[in-house]
């Protein structure tokens, strides 16, 4: 799998030897909610949001189903990011919502926005591999899950589909994944990715 690639330049080590090695994970990139709701400034996350959202997501963000939540344009995301509010299943369905209490909302959002980004723009993060390919490390109830794996699931979760994990659950570990490589910047907090 891609996340195994070696971008060190370092022939004499496994790629998958240490796959918390910043070398190799850390040059991923994530964003909190809150850093792709910053109003643009500089080379801040709103920025690039604001400059790619329309190419990455010509058809919008859709997020959840069979209840939705879309998201239209770049001044959508800052609208709605962050959320904040207990982490739930959605009764609705929505299009650019000015405000929604609901912190599930807010990660799937980001989350979406990083692997979109990611598969968009090869210089989105400096890794060779693409963020949704990374796998689950063992303890975190998501074992062996790759992000595309968790973000389908928490689509389904969202949406009001039938799932064996709760709104909490889901919240959890989207918001370890958002944290994990801010900035293009690996948490040091906890290991979190295997390479499978």
């Amino acid at each position: 799998i891609e996340n195994c690639k070696n971008p060190c330049d370092d022939p004499g080590k496994d790629p998958c030897d240490d796959p918390c090695d910043g070398c190799k994970m850390g040059i991923y990139r994530t964003q909190t909610p809150g850093g792709w709701g910053a109003k643009a400034a500089g080379n801040n996350p709103g920025a690039y949001r604001d400059a790619n959202f329309v190419y990455a997501f010509s058809d919008g963000l859709v997020i959840g189903g069979p209840n939705t939540l879309t998201l239209t344009s770049a001044s959508a995301i800052e609208e709605l990011l962050p959320t904040g509010g207990k982490p739930a299943s959605l009764t609705d369905s929505y299009t650019d919502p000015a405000a929604i209490k609901n912190v599930l909302v807010g990660h799937i959002v980001a989350l979406s926005l990083s692997v979109g980004f990611d598969d968009y723009d090869e210089d989105f993060g400096e890794a060779e591999g693409h963020l949704k390919y990374l796998i689950i490390a063992d303890g975190h109830g998501f074992d062996g899950m790759s992000i595309a794996d968790i973000l389908e699931e928490a689509n389904i979760v969202l949406g009001g589909g039938s799932s064996s994990y709760s709104p909490s659950q889901m919240t959890e570990i989207l918001t370890k994944i958002n944290e994990y490589f801010v900035d293009g910047k690996q948490s040091k907090k906890y290991k979190l990715f295997d390479c499978k």
